[in-house]
């Protein structure tokens, strides 16, 4: 008896996470450094240079340029609760990856609603929920700063988890 052909479609929705790479980095891009800010440095966040040039902090003052943004590394990552806040990131004093170049497209959390090739403004005060240091939106407000070697490269309807990549347009 002769089977009818179907047809199968492979679909399949996957989470998103903040630092989640979601293009295949080149050589050269992602760098470790060591964080000294005396707290957890969450994934899919802008760092600033921290006292030495290996040690990367939350930027926490208007006026820095970002060295890069924190991804989630498998072999390098330790996640850490912190002090029991639910941020998931690299704990004080460990190794921190960092993407810092090269057209690489990282999920980050935006504050506002995003489109593509709209500009990223990272914040460099704490706010309060996930508007943390560190964090995007893709317009000029209070307590952000122009990242001009960043674009957001994924639109979406509100705020939320967006994609930005970083030197490659």
């Amino acid at each position: 008896m002769p089977i009818g052909q179907t047809s199968v479609k492979y679909t399949q929705d996957f989470a998103l996470f903040e630092g989640q790479v979601l293009s295949n980095p080149g050589v050269n891009v992602v760098r470790e450094r060591y964080n000294l800010s005396g707290a957890v440095i969450p994934f899919g966040r802008a760092v600033v240079v921290g006292g030495t040039k290996n040690a990367v902090i939350l930027p926490n003052t208007t006026g820095l340029t970002p060295v890069g943004l924190t991804i989630i590394n498998q072999y390098h990552s330790s996640p850490d609760l912190g002090d029991n806040t639910s941020i998931i990131g690299y704990p004080d004093k460990s190794l921190v990856s960092i993407v810092t170049r090269g057209g690489v497209d990282v999920v980050v959390y935006s504050a506002t609603a995003t489109d593509i090739d709209d500009p990223v403004f990272f914040r460099h005060a704490n706010g309060t929920g996930l508007a943390g240091f560190g964090t995007f939106r893709n317009s000029t407000a209070t307590d952000y700063t122009a990242w001009t070697a960043a674009r957001f490269v994924k639109k979406t309807s509100g705020a939320g988890l967006s994609v930005i990549n970083i030197g490659g347009f």
